[in-house]
């Protein structure tokens, strides 16, 4: 069993060679700081001229991507990335790792903005991974492992001073999260969401 865990520079922090996801078997962190939707499958080709088929891929893409354009067009480049995934490891577990909230959204035009922005793309995602990638697609959602109410009972900030990257803290969540679903996914193979009931559409 092999694991990739693709996306930009919150998986560069997350994880190293050194950094294994229970459940994944032997996990490789391909993060790229910086790194947005676009070229996103480009990079997986890429990877696969050294690298052998992954098991599972687990994207999470999307943070640099908020704001950047207008809305339909960044759920338009998610759409295209995934499908062209699909099309590039038609046996690999493909799982959605929602975006991350921040705590601030630089070049917000009104207040809710970015947050606004940010759970629009995680719905049409998760409608992407529903509907047309196969029965052999998951989505992990991350909204309940960051709330300020756990941040305040645990008394240690999820997030650094930048608002946006994990805190060391944050990033244990964040692993024993993808980690949590992972087992799940491998015990409950038809199973859409982790963490369970955790969607509407979830049964």
């Amino acid at each position: 069993m092999r694991t990739w865990v693709l996306g930009d520079s919150i998986i560069s922090r997350a994880g190293d060679k050194y950094t294994q996801l229970h459940g994944g078997g032997r996990t490789e962190w391909f993060g790229k700081p910086g790194g947005h939707c676009v070229g996103l499958a480009k990079r997986a080709a890429s990877l696969l001229k050294r690298y052998p088929v992954p098991t599972t891929l687990i994207v999470h893409i999307g943070t640099n991507d908020i704001l950047s354009s207008p809305t339909w067009e960044i759920r338009q480049r998610v759409r295209d990335n995934l499908l062209e995934l699909r099309e590039l490891l038609p046996e690999t577990r493909i799982i959605w790792s929602d975006i991350l909230a921040r705590l601030g959204y630089a070049g917000e035009m009104t207040k809710g903005g970015g947050k606004k922005c940010m759970r629009n793309i995680n719905k049409y995602a998760h409608g992407i991974m529903r509907k047309e990638m196969g029965e052999n697609a998951h989505i992990i959602v991350h909204s309940a492992q960051f709330t300020s109410e756990r941040r305040v009972a645990e008394g240690r900030p999820l997030y650094l001073y930048d608002c946006t990257h994990p805190s060391p803290f944050g990033f244990v969540i964040f692993r024993q999260t993808l980690s949590n679903a992972l087992v799940h996914f491998n015990s409950n193979p038809h199973s859409i969401v982790y963490p369970p009931g955790s969607l509407r559409f979830d049964n």
